[in-house]
């Protein structure tokens, strides 16, 4: 199940399969407590995040793959 939902000034998702879970309510791999700005920027990370898991990688993403999906500069 993805779902990224609105919340008070920004975006998160929400990714479950099984008895994995992972709410992620602000941007990963950054300081501070940020926001997702939009629904599809949100979408952009849970979709590496479920690449990695679909690969058995660890389920992490670095500012560097922020930059490139457009999150952050």
């Amino acid at each position: 199940m993805i779902d990224s939902s609105d919340i008070s000034k920004g975006f998160a998702y929400h990714i479950e399969a099984g008895d994995f879970r992972i709410d992620q309510t602000t941007i990963p791999a950054i300081q501070g407590n940020q926001t997702f700005k939009s629904a599809e920027d949100a979408q952009k990370v849970a979709d590496i995040m479920i690449r990695k898991i679909q690969h058995d990688s660890i389920p992490s993403v670095t500012p560097e793959e922020l930059q490139r999906l457009g999150i952050i500069k």
